[in-house]
């Protein structure tokens, strides 16, 4: 029958299931990923085994944001059929990654993220600490080697650099509990802890943090200790906000570039954190909000565990 896409699919007609594929890889590479999952779903269906049907779903359904239907459908990928197809599998399935991932090349961000992480009654205490901090809250500064300036074209959001220790407490204890046990997931050695960086982050209506990583390569810069960033979601219920998706882009840091239309898209969803090295490149997708109250939107405790590296960092000397 007529696929809709000019594909014509015939039970038995590998030619015709192939170009579909190719078809929906297409469609997701420019942007129109539903289409391709429609366009696909068809094919995966007809043959389940299919690794070309099924890792370009697996494709898909990370780049829509559906993370758990990739990493059921990453489970049946063959293994041994490519370097970045089995790193792709490891990363959704919670299995270690080489340590050499970071120089392997454009490949996809591992990450760890889990969910429930704080109890009811932290999460609703660390909310109200948020709101009672009203006036501390500033447009954000953007690290470039020694410099620290506001750049509202690469990013807008009302942030606290440096958020009282007690506020910030309860998720860097989180962080610092499944630290040793993300690293070999994220494809980082284990390392000594200089410092924990910290921010609180608000995004409201049309705010927005451009493509970027955390780090930098150069030793002098403030930032090039930083290891592995973490981000803490948490929002009023009901969700009353739109957008405001992490989007980490398959990555080659030591090139300095990354693939816009390969990608890992999450979610913000309330009392979730997830882990990613720092070198990592990636996006705070636009955020919609129809209230005229900022502490509706996406709001995040956000920061960085920087590595020692023979200097002390600035503000939390003490290890996690």
């Amino acid at each position: 029958m007529p696929s809709g896409f000019g594909v014509p699919i015939v039970p038995g007609d590998r030619e015709g299931w192939q170009g579909r594929v190719l078809r929906a890889r297409e469609l997701r590479r420019t942007g129109h990923v539903a289409d391709g999952i429609d366009l696909l779903a068809p094919v995966l269906a007809a043959q389940p085994d299919g690794p070309d049907a099924r890792l370009e779903m697996v494709e898909l359904r990370r780049a829509a944001g559906d993370v758990a239907a990739a990493a059921a459908l990453a489970r049946g990928l063959p293994s041994g059929a490519s370097i970045r197809t089995d790193l792709l599998a490891a990363i959704l399935t919670g299995r270690p990654v080489p340590e050499t991932v970071r120089s392997m090349g454009e490949v996809p961000v591992p990450f760890v993220l889990i969910g429930d992480v704080l109890p009811a009654d932290q999460h609703g205490r660390l909310m109200a600490q948020i709101v009672d901090a009203t006036t501390a809250f500033e447009t954000p500064k953007l690290v470039k080697g020694a410099a620290n300036l506001p750049d509202q074209s690469v990013r807008d959001a009302w942030v606290i650099d440096n958020p009282a220790a007690a506020m910030v407490a309860p998720v860097k204890e989180r962080v610092a509990a499944i630290l040793e046990g993300a690293l070999p997931r994220l494809g980082i050695p284990g390392f000594r802890t200089d410092w924990v960086e910290a921010q609180v982050t608000i995004h409201g209506n049309h705010h927005f943090y451009n493509a970027h990583r955390d780090d930098e390569p150069d030793p002098n810069s403030p930032v090039f200790a930083r290891t592995v960033s973490y981000v803490y979601y948490l929002h009023r219920r009901p969700k009353a906000f739109g957008g405001g998706q992490l989007r980490l882009y398959d990555s080659d840091p030591d090139a300095g570039l990354f693939d816009p239309a390969a990608f890992t898209q999450v979610e913000p969803a309330n009392n979730t954190l997830i882990l990613f090295p720092s070198w990592a490149y990636h996006e705070v997708r636009p955020v919609t909000l129809a209230s005229a109250d900022p502490f509706d939107g996406r709001i995040t405790v956000n920061g960085w565990v920087h590595r020692v590296t023979g200097t002390v960092g600035p503000g939390d000397p003490a290890a996690m």
